[in-house]
């Protein structure tokens, strides 16, 4: 056998049996996607060039063309908590899903961005408190009980209303802005103060948050 079929020979072999182990490899990886969690998992999905921060336009539940009746809001926040967020005992998950659905409601406010904003916050962990002293769902402080009517923090619908009160003066503040969804998240992470001063400009941490609870919104949009 001359040197040119040595070569060809080790070329048809390599392409059998070379390109194996990588077809298995890229195997595993999916599979362990598909158990990342879902920020993750869908952040993954999306092109870095995509400024996701611009593609959600706040529209009041009521206004909006693509309203769900309570019962399926409920039972998509409720089966996204259970389904993502194991730790939680399943009747605290029931009524953190009925808490949202009731004062999204109450506050005009399509109750699944509040569920992503409280998935990002605490993980709907009731118990949550962060460095900065924040507690309960919506990471509340303390400086803000008395005007959202807070008397225990860790009280889940207390909590719930709460934070959707909060978020609902958040938007009010940015009313008349095409990015008001995204300023009213930012204001709700920085304060709104901070947000104002800066001329609607956020940090860059507060950039990946808000992108975080868009990707989280959308997802549970998505039929």
């Amino acid at each position: 056998m001359d040197f040119a079929s040595i070569l060809i020979t080790v070329f048809v072999l390599f392409s059998i049996f070379g390109s194996q182990p990588q077809s298995s490899k890229q195997k595993v990886i999916n599979e362990k996607k598909q158990n990342k969690p879902i920020i993750e998992t869908i952040a993954s999905q999306q092109s870095t060039s995509w400024n996701i921060i611009e593609d959600i336009v706040y529209t009041p539940r009521s206004k909006s063309k693509t309203i769900y009746a309570a019962d399926d809001d409920f039972q998509v926040i409720m089966s996204y908590i259970v389904g993502y967020y194991k730790k939680v005992p399943y009747d605290e998950a029931e009524l953190i899903a009925k808490s949202i659905v009731k004062y999204g409601i109450e506050y005009d406010i399509d109750p699944r961005i509040i569920a992503a904003l409280i998935a990002r916050e605490s993980s709907f962990n009731r118990n949550a408190v962060s460095v900065t002293d924040a507690k309960g769902l919506g990471q509340i402080k303390s400086f803000n009980f008395s005007t959202l009517e807070i008397i225990d923090p860790f009280n889940i619908e207390q909590n719930v209303k709460g934070c959707t009160k909060h978020f609902f003066t958040m938007l009010k503040k940015w009313e008349g802005k095409s990015n008001q969804l995204a300023l009213a998240i930012a204001s709700y992470a920085e304060g709104y103060g901070a947000i104002s001063r800066g001329d609607g400009k956020w940090k860059p941490e507060t950039g990946r948050y808000i992108k975080d609870i868009f990707y989280i919104y959308k997802f549970m949009k998505t039929p």
